[in-house]
């Protein structure tokens, strides 16, 4: 609601891209569920349901998603989307292949399902990061989604003009910390 908001008086020309994103920064940086799940609804949109990610990053106002090719084990193709069109990106771009994926078997095992992770929680889970890294006037800078080995993380960075820290969860959004990895 925030971001929609801001995004608004972005686009009626009564502030600069500076100031939209200090405003962001000011309440938290504007990422969460909204702009997950509409990421995720274009791309279903785009390819089916049946989606593999290997990751998915959201970014001021933006998402990057690499994605198995549907129909395929070894070959991912990267897409953008963007909810506000502040930096030219409304919507979800088209598809740009990714190099180096490996081999089925590797790719397999970095791969996560967007239904296993706890996407319409991510509000939650952003504040909950701000909250641990515990960093004066820090704000989420980035949300990262990935596999490790053993399950797939959300990683929350929190930034300053000074110092960014790392808080992590697991992907159904419960804090990883004191060595339970």
């Amino acid at each position: 609601m925030v971001l929609a908001a801001t995004v608004f008086l972005a686009a009626c020309g009564g502030t600069s891209r500076d100031e939209f994103e200090a405003e962001i920064q000011s309440r938290g940086g504007g990422l969460g569920s909204d702009l997950a799940i509409e990421a995720l609804d274009a791309l279903e949109a785009e390819l089916g349901e049946d989606l593999a990610l290997r990751s998915f990053t959201m970014n001021l106002g933006q998402v990057g998603m690499q994605v198995l090719v549907p129909g395929t084990d070894d070959q991912l193709d990267n897409y953008q989307y963007g909810a506000s069109g502040l930096y030219g990106s409304g919507g979800l771009s088209e598809p740009t292949p990714v190099t180096g994926v490996g081999t089925a078997r590797e790719l397999r095992r970095s791969l996560f399902r967007p239904e296993r992770i706890a996407f319409d929680d991510l509000d939650r889970i952003v504040d909950e990061g701000i909250e641990t890294a515990d960093l004066e006037d820090g704000y989420a800078q980035t949300v990262r989604i990935h596999r490790t080995t053993e399950r797939a993380v959300i990683t929350v960075d929190v930034a300053t003009d000074r110092e960014t820290a790392q808080v992590n969860f697991r992907g159904d959004g419960r804090p990883i910390g004191n060595g339970d990895g």
